[in-house]
């Protein structure tokens, strides 16, 4: 017997094959994923059907020291109006997975030194990766840390500064209502 088979069947349940196998053929452990991010890379912990997308981010909008893989954020983007005064926030994703978090080496042009930039991984539909891919085009990322108790669903209109400064209006205009 060849080394490296898989002998039970058991053994197979929930492992993914990363490469193409005949009828028949003996599964090799080299033909399947490892199951965890630091063996086997996200293919490890990648629900069957969904992406894993990266995306570069700052050490703010990364939350320094506090996103960590398993963790559930939000995605908001930042970017202009489509009447181009101003700029708006919204949320474009919920309590979307993170899969993992590093930091990859980036050069920023001919010549120059390689520089680390932070990286996070997410678990997304395509519907979802696509809408990442637009929002990063479109504005700065933020990311906000969702409690593992959180998991409803939450609609806003979005801010925008002409709502910050009613906010704040209406909040003056309650105090000296009450003066």
């Amino acid at each position: 017997m060849a080394v490296g088979n898989i002998l039970d069947n058991d053994s197979l349940i929930g492992r993914i094959i990363v490469t193409p196998v005949k009828q028949h053929e003996l599964i090799l452990e080299w033909k399947l994923a490892q199951q965890d991010v630091k063996n086997g890379g996200v293919l490890g912990v990648l629900t069957p059907g969904k992406r894993a997308m990266a995306v570069r981010v700052n050490e703010v909008v990364g939350l320094p020291g506090f996103v960590k893989p398993g963790d559930r954020v939000d995605i908001m983007v930042t970017m202009k109006n489509n009447w181009g005064k101003g700029k708006t926030t919204k949320t474009v994703l919920e309590n979307t997975l993170v899969l993992a978090t590093g930091k990859q080496m980036e050069r920023i042009g001919p010549g120059e030194k390689p520089k680390s930039v932070k990286v996070i991984t997410f678990e997304l539909t395509l519907k979802d990766a696509e809408k990442l891919a637009l929002a990063t085009s479109l504005g700065k990322l933020r990311l906000a840390l969702r409690s593992p108790l959180n998991t409803e669903p939450e609609y806003t209109v979005g801010a925008t500064p002409n709502s910050l400064l009613a906010s704040f209006r209406a909040k003056r205009a309650s105090r000296k209502g009450g003066k």
